[in-house]
């Protein structure tokens, strides 16, 4: 047990505390949206936003990203007066990208709803939409400044209310206008987003600095070249996102769309406390370790123990309990997904164990090697394999892709740790990773074997023994059932 352990798990739960309501909000909102405009209607939603998300990410330059570095470096060394002049200049390089973000989306309207609907009919609602991009990324900007800051409970607070809001402001218009609305939804849950976040991002008290030209040649500089790396990847990652969804709704029909992006969703949503906690601490903690090989490797291996031991209860009972979250969160409709999403969380155990890796080029700055494994090599893999497959077994064949994507990557990244960075994984990873794989594996199994209450049964065992084998290995590393208990008995 480590003082280490700790402060990862502390971290994951102030993001779980706050992500486990953002999930029952966002499940409220599924549900709702399920309701009230259908697949179809998801679909079209998810079209918009995969469209938007790709602007997002060529005009932002993955500055978003790459200040995190900048901002962190700062904030470790104790330089209050670099951190506020980098967080400055990031501030008003983000204003104008902001800006040039809306406007393309105006000059391309046209091509973006001939691109996706093989017309011109959404053009205009690609105009109102262009409201969505320039929020998106001064959202995003608020977002790193917290980070960098280390106020993680802060960040945790702005996503879980901006959900909120997000509700707030989305089901009221779906239930009056339909499918008619999902445009204004988006427009509105963008702003009250920024909102929210600007309202959080206030409290970080900057030191008082005049911007010069210099600070944006040198500050900038180094923001916009570590933020190529990440733009190019995005883009590609985008594109090919883009390319899958298209190809799904040529083929399959925008509600073939929504059955696809509701089991993603559902099923990321079952772990996303996980990841953003990692997002919001695990990176900026293993940018301060770079210097020290050892501290590295240790940051990156109790990471990625932590992030096992958390996933595997949490998706164990998603795979047994799909057909009653898809029933309490979706609708009927959406039933035919359950197998779907079984799938999902299997190939989701590779994902969660590479998620640690996946951050170590882009920490040290190796962006050629980043932008190849993130960009080219892992979005090309993902696309070619989600088409091929799609087309020879629909849905199924979408799901048994993202497995296939997940451990390809996986090893990929294992060994490009291992041969250029000097990492390789401890020998009680390798072998937590194994029982996982396997446990998962036999889960998924008994989807094929058993029906009914028999299912139920020996699934119910087996991840009843998955739960307590996790939680106890867990608890020898951080020792979180006897701080639970002192808590209470203070209380």
């Amino acid at each position: 047990m480590t003082q280490q352990y700790r402060s990862i798990l502390k971290a994951t739960t102030i993001f779980g505390g706050t992500q486990v309501i953002q999930i029952l909000v966002g499940l409220i909102k599924a549900k709702c949206v399920a309701v009230l405009i259908g697949a179809a209607g998801m679909g079209l939603n998810y079209m918009y936003m995969t469209s938007l998300t790709m602007i997002i990410a060529v005009v932002g330059l993955g500055l978003n990203s790459s200040v995190v570095r900048d901002l962190s470096r700062a904030y470790d060394d104790g330089d209050m007066k670099r951190f506020a002049i980098v967080a400055k200049v990031f501030r008003r390089m983000l204003y104008v990208l902001s800006i040039i973000g809306i406007v393309c989306v105006i000059v391309l309207s046209p091509q973006l709803s001939q691109w996706a609907f093989k017309d011109t009919n959404h053009a205009g609602d690609y105009c109102l939409l262009s409201i969505v991009v320039g929020f998106m990324l001064l959202t995003q900007g608020n977002t790193a400044v917290l980070i960098s800051a280390r106020r993680v409970k802060d960040t945790a607070m702005s996503t879980l209310w901006g959900a909120v809001a997000n509700l707030a402001v989305s089901i009221p218009l779906l239930y009056f206008m339909g499918i008619d609305g999902v445009v204004s939804a988006l427009v509105l849950s963008a702003i009250a987003n920024y909102i929210v976040t600007y309202l959080y991002v206030a409290h970080v008290k900057l030191e008082k600095v005049k911007i010069v030209r210099e600070h944006f040649m040198t500050y900038g500089k180094m923001m916009i070249a570590l933020g190529a790396a990440m733009i190019l990847a995005e883009v590609v990652g985008e594109v090919s996102r883009y390319i899958i969804n298209v190809y799904v709704t040529r083929y399959g029909g925008l509600q073939d769309l929504g059955f696809f992006n509701a089991g993603m969703q559902l099923t990321f949503q079952a772990v996303s406390l996980i990841f953003v906690a990692m997002a919001s601490d695990y990176y900026p903690r293993l940018v301060a370790s770079l210097a020290d090989h050892g501290r590295m490797c240790d940051t990156v291996n109790q990471q990625g123990e932590v992030i096992m031991l958390l996933a595997m209860p949490i998706l164990s009972l998603f795979m047994l309990l799909s057909p009653v979250i898809i029933a309490v969160v979706l609708s009927q409709e959406f039933h035919v997904i359950r197998d779907f999403i079984r799938i999902l969380c299997f190939g989701m155990l590779f994902k969660a164990v590479s998620y640690s890796l996946g951050y170590v080029s882009f920490a040290k700055g190796d962006t050629k090697i980043y932008v190849f494994f993130e960009g080219l090599y892992g979005s090309t893999l993902n696309m070619i394999l989600a088409i091929g497959m799609y087309y020879l077994w629909g849905l199924t064949g979408l799901a048994y892709s993202f497995v296939a994507y997940s451990a390809i990557y996986l090893i990929s990244v294992s060994m490009l740790c291992r041969k250029r960075y000097k990492y390789s994984m401890d020998k009680n990873n390798v072998r937590l990773v194994g029982i996982s794989v396997v446990s998962l594996a036999v889960m998924l199994s008994l989807t094929y074997l058993l029906n009914g209450v028999a299912y139920y049964i020996v699934g119910g065992i087996l991840t009843a023994a998955i739960v307590y084998f996790n939680l106890k290995k867990l608890n020898e590393k951080t020792g979180v059932i006897a701080t639970i208990k002192s808590k209470f008995v203070r209380g």
